[in-house]
């Protein structure tokens, strides 16, 4: 009995190794996108991925790959999305696998409504590009976009958070997931934000002791998804939505410049409340703010009162730039009946003070 049992042991460890090592073959047949371009031109549709590449992972291969690149870029046409991923399936003798990408990448002809339909079509049959990707227009060459630098596995949404210093990043240059913008297309419950990525031809890289030019991924526009309909801002143009809208900030700084002075403070949080009352549509914002140790020669009041007149004219040029192209952003006109002009809008601006270094706040 226990030649038996020492036997039957045997087989069942010869059994899970061929079966890890069946399992090591079938990795190198998978192909994972980390990111997704769709492009749409005479009734094709172009797919184009950025795959890493697995063969450079381990030394040997490496050393006898004629491809050495980390990251691969490949293109295919179809008359769908799905045609043109087959064809990259049978180019690369892979199967690809989507659970991987965050980011996706739209021209501007993929927001005409046939092809950005036929897009929406896809997610829904494909729920784990829906639930996890991130989603862009393109702004530039869609390969200058894929030249940035960026560690191996990361999505250039990833990249763009992790290498743009923290006195940059703000809430409008944070995209709205595919599955909030699925419901907002269908359902016309809010207006989606989704920025307009592009690279910064001037940017340099310190390294080594020398300066050398290095492409990085930047914003300059916003684009608004509302009933279905894509409005393209620069992003001087709204950037008061920083305070409407209900996307974290990530401690953008915001920037309040004096006759010999600048105020430099962070949003902490804001809450929102609208309402009608008495023949104006009010909207009220309590914000918390904080700043950092500073030399400013005025009084606590001084500083509340230049920051909340700042909020207040930037979210009311903001709105009245948005209803100029009939985009009621908080859905105000909802609350009455009443027409909806920038001057039956009341802006109420409620300031807390915060005082924050790294060791208190």
């Amino acid at each position: 009995l226990n030649k038996m049992k020492k036997i039957l042991c045997c087989c069942l460890l010869i059994f899970s190794l061929c079966g890890c090592a069946a399992d090591m073959k079938d990795m190198y047949n998978l192909a994972f996108p980390t990111s997704m371009a769709l492009d749409f031109k005479e009734d094709q549709f172009e797919v184009t991925l950025q795959i890493i590449n697995a063969n450079s992972l381990s030394k040997p291969e490496l050393e006898s790959s004629i491809n050495k690149g980390e990251i691969l870029i490949t293109s295919a046409q179809g008359g769908s999305i799905s045609d043109a991923i087959q064809k990259l399936e049978n180019k690369l003798r892979m199967e690809i696998v989507l659970t991987n990408i965050n980011t996706v990448f739209l021209t501007e002809k993929m927001t005409a409504k046939e092809p950005f339909d036929a897009f929406l079509n896809y997610l829904l049959i494909n729920p784990e590009l829906r639930l996890t990707t991130s989603m862009f227009i393109n702004d530039g060459d869609m390969k200058e976009i894929f030249e940035v630098k960026h560690n191996i596995t990361s999505s250039p949404y990833f990249s763009l958070v992790a290498y743009t210093s923290q006195d940059r990043m703000s809430s409008l240059e944070l995209p709205d997931k595919a599955l909030s913008i699925l419901k907002n297309y269908y359902n016309n419950t809010e207006v989606s934000i989704i920025p307009n990525m592009d690279t910064d031809k001037d940017s340099t890289l310190f390294s080594d002791g020398e300066s050398n030019e290095q492409l990085r991924y930047d914003i300059n526009r916003l684009t608004l998804l509302d009933c279905q309909t894509f409005t393209t801002f620069d992003i001087e143009e709204v950037q008061g939505l920083e305070y409407l809208t209900n996307k974290e900030s990530k401690n953008a700084v915001e920037m309040i410049k004096q006759e010999n002075s600048t105020i430099n403070f962070l949003i902490e949080g804001i809450k929102k409340s609208t309402f009608y009352k008495e023949g104006m549509f009010h909207v009220r914002l309590d914000t918390i703010i904080s700043i950092g140790a500073s030399e400013l020669d005025m009084d606590e009041q001084e500083i509340v009162n230049l920051i909340t007149e700042h909020i207040k004219t930037s979210v009311t040029e903001t709105y009245a730039t948005l209803l100029d192209h009939q985009i009621d952003y908080l859905r105000l006109q909802n609350l009455n009946e009443d027409p909806l002009t920038i001057d039956k809008i009341s802006f109420d601006v409620n300031v807390s003070l915060q005082t924050k270094t790294n060791y208190l706040k």
